[in-house]
């Protein structure tokens, strides 16, 4: 595919029929560069073997993605920074159950903790691959006094749910491992210390947290 940036901003797209390969990929920003490639790799000719040239980003999430591949039938190979997914039809699972989401119950386990109350989520999986499943350990860290740090690494999605409940605790709680959330959507890091400062809120963004 031929893809440039037009005069007005917008990218124009031309076909040309994809292939596979080898490439190399700087998936440092975020793990939904590789996960996209892995899902396609095996539609394409001779598959993909994709060289990461830097650390991964959420590793948990690509994770997420090798295990549905091989629920299709699709094995990934890995050798160190290698990732290699051959050509192939796959198969169907058949009946296949999608689990509960970890990401979007995060407000609600949140807001369990803070109001006293309960949530529970029937069809989350404790044996789960999602990095987000993490989230009600790190709110028990949370639940002690005194000064907390957090490592956002496999949970970034968690970060704004995370600091609104650091924010109703006794003690500093210091976040790091983030430094993906500057480069979202948004900037979540500078967002997050905005809008909450905008409540009366005491808290600084860092590089990473």
């Amino acid at each position: 595919a031929r893809i440039e940036s037009a005069p007005d901003r917008s990218l124009r797209v031309r076909g040309g029929g994809l292939r596979g390969g080898e490439l190399g990929l700087d998936a440092s920003a975020s793990s939904q560069f590789l996960s996209a490639l892995l899902l396609i790799a095996p539609r394409l000719p001779d598959g993909l073997a994709i060289t990461l040239s830097a650390a991964l980003a959420s590793p948990s999430y690509a994770e997420l993605t090798v295990g549905t591949l091989r629920r299709f039938g699709i094995e990934t190979g890995r050798d160190g920074p290698r990732w290699c997914v051959p050509e192939g039809p796959g198969r169907s699972p058949g009946d296949l159950r999608v689990e509960g989401d970890w990401s979007a119950a995060g407000a609600f386990f949140v807001l369990a903790r803070l109001t006293r109350s309960r949530f529970r989520g029937t069809n989350l999986r404790l044996d789960s691959a999602q990095g987000d499943r993490l989230l009600p350990l790190h709110l028990e860290a949370l639940a002690a006094p005194g000064d907390v740090e957090i490592d956002l690494s496999d949970l970034p999605d968690q970060a704004p749910n995370l600091v609104v409940a650091a924010l109703l605790r006794n003690g500093e709680t210091r976040f790091v491992g983030g430094a993906g959330l500057r480069g979202k959507e948004s900037d979540r890091i500078a967002a997050l210390v905005t809008e909450l400062a905008r409540t009366g809120a005491d808290l600084d963004g860092t590089a990473d947290g």
